[in-house]
Formats: structure tokens, C-alpha cells, sequence
């Protein structure tokens, strides 16, 4: 089983596009960890952009998704979506004896507060969205994952990514959008 993670999409057709052709084909799952729509612009071309990329996702029904909702999805451009969200700020996940934290990001903003989070609900992994920076982490005996962004990366080369996550064989995997090359992995035990 593979499962893709994407946060920070902002509104970016031609990236989910690509995503759409290039990644999900080959795998499970879809985890979105937020910030789907809104690119910080409201020009028509952006607003279209945007409601484009809501359409597209309503209509996709290829693989099972999970949406978390991101600190710009709430406008009210994009309310029809709000009922495809989980409906806490986080989506507690088991997957086998692993019990994974699916959150955006924007209350979590600090790793202390993701640890205090993921120890309160009893799981060994938090997948974080919200920096566009992408990262893997172990700190306090607690996974820390975020895709980074596929289409407004922020670490200094601007790096478009995204996760693979394959419970069974207990690897995360930052992918590199355009080339599917793997950047970082990370294997964990069961704790």
C-alpha cells in the first residue's frame, strides 16, 4: 500500500494536474493537508485558477482522500468544498499498530506543540503541512512529517514536493514533483 501526501496546493491547476497524471495513478490513497485553493492573490486569473482546482477536486473519485482544511480554505469562495473537510483541526489515522496525526498545521505551529498533540492522542507520528517546507524528523520519540509544497516551496533551491508514505514497509518518502526523484527517506520502527 502507498499513500501520497500533499499539502499546500494553493490553487495551482497545472500542479494538481501533474499530480493527477503522475502521482496518484500508482497509489492508494490521497492524504491533503490543506491550503488547497487560495494562492494569496485574488485577481480573476488566481479566483479562476483557484475555482478550477475546487471543480477538480469535487469531481475526483479515482482514489480515496482524506482533506484536512488549511488556514485559506475557509473564504467563502470555496464553501461548497467545506463539507469534504475532516471536521477537527486534525484526522487521527491507525494504520496497523501505528497511529498517525493527519493536521495542517496552522494551530501547530511549533514542533513542541505537534509533540504535546501527538502524545495527548497517543500517536507516534504528526504529517504537518503549512511551512512549505519539506521535512522528516524524529524529536521526543515522535515522527515528524511535512510534504513541503508541490507548488510554492519555500526552502532556498524552491523545491516542489510532496510525501509517499508505505505503512506496511513503515518509509516515508519526500518525491521531487517534476523528476519522482526521492530527496529524503525515512524508516521507522513501531513504538
Amino acid at each position: 500500500m502507498s499513500i501520497a501526501i500533499v499539502s499546500d496546493l494553493h490553487g495551482k491547476i497545472v500542479i494538481l494536474k501533474q499530480l493527477i497524471t503522475d502521482v496518484f495513478p500508482s497509489v492508494d490513497e490521497i492524504w491533503w493537508g490543506g491550503d488547497l485553493f487560495y494562492n494569496y492573490k485574488k485577481d480573476p486569473v488566481s479566483m479562476a485558477e483557484s475555482k478550477e482546482v475546487l471543480t477538480t477536486l469535487s469531481n475526483y473519485k479515482d482514489k480515496p482522500c482524506i482533506f484536512i482544511s488549511g488556514n485559506t480554505d475557509n473564504m467563502t469562495e470555496f464553501q461548497s468544498f467545506s463539507t469534504r473537510f475532516e471536521p477537527e483541526s486534525f484526522h487521527k489515522k491507525q494504520m496497523g499498530e501505528d497511529t498517525l496525526l493527519l493536521i495542517h498545521g496552522h494551530l501547530y505551529e511549533t514542533r513542541k506543540s505537534q509533540i504535546k498533540l501527538a502524545k495527548e492522542n497517543k500517536a507516534q507520528i504528526v504529517i504537518s503541512g503549512h511551512t512549505h517546507l519539506a521535512g522528516m524528523m524524529v524529536e521526543d520519540d515522535i515522527i515528524l512529517i511535512n510534504p513541503g509544497s508541490p507548488s510554492i516551496p519555500r526552502d532556498e533551491e524552491a523545491t516542489p514536493t510532496y510525501i509517499l508514505y508505505f505503512p506496511e514497509e513503515k518509509k516515508f518518502q519526500i518525491k521531487h514533483l517534476p523528476t519522482g526523484n526521492t530527496l529524503q527517506e525515512l524508516y521507522y520502527n513501531s513504538q
